[in-house]
């Protein structure tokens, strides 16, 4: 897990070596999780990324920009 300032904004990187999944396929699980982060993120002009296959574990980066100095 890190978290660092950059590009304007705040980067969240969250990666592990986990059994992964298709990110682009439906899950069985009837949680929001992916759509919930997805949906926060957009919220305040944010991106999400996925990287996952089965068997090579999972990256999930958040990036949210930063605060607009003063005019």
């Amino acid at each position: 897990i890190t978290l660092r300032r950059v590009a304007g904004g705040v980067r969240l990187a969250v990666q592990d070596a986990g059994v992964g999944f298709h990110p682009g396929s439906p899950g069985t699980s009837k949680s929001l999780g992916l759509a919930s982060m997805r949906e926060r993120l957009r919220l305040v002009d944010g991106t999400l990324q996925i990287r996952s296959a089965p068997g090579e574990g999972t990256s999930v980066v958040a990036w949210v920009p930063g605060e607009k100095a003063p005019s």
